[in-house]
């Protein structure tokens, strides 16, 4: 059923809609993942139905996943009225290169079928360091020494220097 509620304002309107299809998958993934991580994923399939279903269900995984691990995954189940069967697969992130891993999932069966995509952002591990240094000086000029690693991170992180003539520097937020 669709509603639809002129509005006076020329481009705007609303819309409500209901769905409920016989079959639903849904994401079951981790809400981090960082390079080099191992993790189980996966997706859950819904019978919407009163009678029980034999589903197909394919699952595939492209993007940054580790070499050696398996990227899809086929299974047949039997779901239940009205329940709901987890299908996972055990993945690998790789390093960062295209910044997620995309899944695809198909299931169904002759009834119905419900497909999805999802992409899992994978993020970089990286370790930041934040230092700060203070002093005083009257002097003209003042020289505090640092060093940039050789196998610093160009991708990642950045370097600031917040100069102040007074010791009570950047106190704005606090007051607002």
């Amino acid at each position: 059923a669709i509603a639809v509620t002129p509005n006076d304002k020329m481009g705007l309107g609303e819309a409500t809609f209901k769905v409920n299809r016989p079959t639903e998958v849904r994401p079951m993934m981790p809400n981090n993942v960082r390079e080099g991580d191992a993790f189980t994923g996966g997706f859950t399939v819904m019978n919407r139905t009163d009678k029980d279903r034999t589903l197909r269900v394919e699952i595939k995984a492209a993007g940054d996943v580790a070499n050696g691990v398996a990227t899809s995954v086929s299974k047949t189940v039997q779901v239940g009225p009205y329940k709901r069967e987890a299908i996972t697969m055990p993945l690998a992130a790789a390093a960062v290169r295209d910044g997620a891993i995309t899944f695809t999932i198909k299931a169904g069966d002759a009834q119905d079928a419900d497909a999805t995509t999802y992409t899992l952002p994978v993020l970089k591990t990286r370790v930041l360091e934040s230092v700060a240094d203070a002093g005083t000086t009257t002097d003209a000029q003042a020289r505090i020494a640092f060093n940039v690693p050789r196998d610093v991170y160009t991708d990642t992180g950045g370097l600031r220097v917040t100069l102040s003539p007074t010791v009570l520097h950047n106190v704005e937020g606090a007051f607002t």
